[in-house]
C-alpha cells in the first residue's frame, strides 16, 4: 500500500500542473484567455470522472475514478504488475476490495490466509486513513488548478481527444519536461486530458463524465470487514 501513497502526489503533480482553460472561434483566442475559461469551467463542476496512469519510483500506477466536491469516489487503483483494488470513499471512510496479485504482493506468506478471511468483502479502513481518500479531493484539485492559472503555456493546433474537439496547450513544468493539456472548444470548456513527459512523474490523465453520475454510495455492512476484525481473524 506504499506504493500506492507515493503516488498520490504524482497524480497531483500530473493533474494539477496542467496550464489549464462558446463558441466557434474559441480556438482562436490567446492561450491565456483559453487557460483562463478552462479553469473557470473546470472550477464550477461537482463531479467528474478521473482516468488514466502516472508512474512513479518505476512503478505504473492506474486510476479509473468517479469523484466528487464532497471528497466521495468510487472506481478502481491499480500498481504495475501488484495486482488492483476497486476502492469506495463515502464521509472520510474508506474501503477497497482487492484482486488475488494485490494481497499477494502486500502481504507475503501471509496472502492466502487474507484472502480465505476476505472472500469477496470490501475491507474498511481505519477512520482517519488517507490511503485511497487523498484520491478523492476533487475540490483540493479544482482549487490547485486555479492556482496554476498564471503560468504561461504554449498554443497548438486543435485535435480530437474523445470525440469532441480540443486545443492543445503545452509548457514547460518544474521537473525539467512538459506538461499538455486538451481544452474543449465547445462550450463548457473543460479539461479532456492531461499530459505530463518527462519529470519525475511522467503520465496521461484523461477527464470525462462531467456532473454525471449520482450519488456514490459505501459498501453494505454485511458486506464488508475491517482492518481491526480481519487482523484478529489471520492471529487466530
Amino acid at each position: 500500500m506504499t506504493g500506492i501513497k507515493h503516488a498520490v502526489g504524482a497524480i497531483g503533480a500530473l493533474a494539477l500542473l496542467a496550464a489549464c482553460g462558446g463558441g466557434s472561434d474559441f480556438a482562436d483566442r490567446s492561450a491565456d484567455t483559453i487557460q483562463k475559461e478552462s479553469v473557470k469551467d473546470m472550477q464550477a463542476l461537482e463531479a467528474v470522472h478521473m482516468k488514466g496512469s502516472v508512474t512513479q519510483q518505476d512503478n505504473e500506477i492506474g486510476l479509473d475514478l468517479s469523484l466528487n466536491t464532497n471528497g466521495d469516489c468510487a472506481g478502481s487503483v491499480s500498481r504495475g504488475d501488484s495486482g488492483s483494488a476497486e476502492v469506495v470513499t463515502v464521509d472520510d471512510t474508506s474501503w477497497f476490495k482487492p484482486d488475488d496479485e494485490f494481497w499477494e504482493a502486500q502481504a507475503g506468506p501471509a496472502a492466502e490466509q487474507i484472502i480465505d478471511q476476505v472472500g469477496d468483502n470490501w475491507v474498511q479502513l481505519p477512520e482517519g486513513d488517507q490511503s485511497f481518500a487523498s484520491f478523492c479531493d476533487l475540490e483540493g484539485l479544482l482549487d490547485q488548478i486555479g492556482d496554476d492559472q498564471e503560468k504561461t503555456s504554449k498554443k497548438g493546433e486543435t485535435e480530437d481527444v474523445a470525440d469532441q474537439e480540443a486545443v492543445k496547450l503545452t509548457r514547460d513544468n518544474d521537473q525539467g519536461g512538459t506538461t499538455t493539456v486538451w481544452v474543449a472548444v465547445e462550450d463548457p470548456h473543460h479539461i479532456l486530458k492531461v499530459e505530463r513527459e518527462g519529470g519525475d512523474s511522467p503520465g496521461t490523465i484523461t477527464f470525462s463524465e462531467f456532473d454525471e453520475g449520482g450519488a456514490i454510495e459505501a459498501p453494505a455492512e454485511d458486506e464488508s470487514i475491517t482492518v481491526e476484525e480481519l487482523q484478529q481473524q489471520t492471529q487466530q
